[in-house]
């Protein structure tokens, strides 16, 4: 994982615990990776960008340091969980980057 970074946790509506990472200020950039990978894939970007953005990388449900289940992958269910945690944060404009499954979750979302 990256270091330094301080790691935060949430819980979804349906009971699950997601890992997120929150650094930097600014325009808030939400980091969704693809399928099988985590948030740790952005590691450099991470660090490269939370210098003039507010990184939010989220470790989808089953992912990285996300709570391991057996329910909830479809991509409406992930896009969920983004929105969740949008709301949790207390966040409406945003900016998302997705990579592979991580941007059907933004086209869902």
């Amino acid at each position: 994982m990256v270091s330094n970074i301080v790691h935060h946790y949430f819980m979804t509506t349906d009971n699950v615990k997601l890992h997120y990472i929150d650094e930097g200020r600014g325009i808030p950039l939400v980091l969704l990776h693809g399928w099988s990978q985590s948030c740790e894939q952005y590691k450099y970007q991470i660090e490269g960008l939370s210098h003039k953005y507010r990184i939010i990388a989220l470790d989808m449900r089953g992912h990285g340091l996300s709570e391991k289940v057996n329910y909830g992958f479809k991509i409406y269910r992930l896009a969920k969980d983004v929105n969740e945690l949008l709301c949790y944060l207390d966040l409406n404009d945003v900016v998302a980057l997705g990579h592979a499954s991580g941007a059907a979750v933004i086209c869902c979302y």
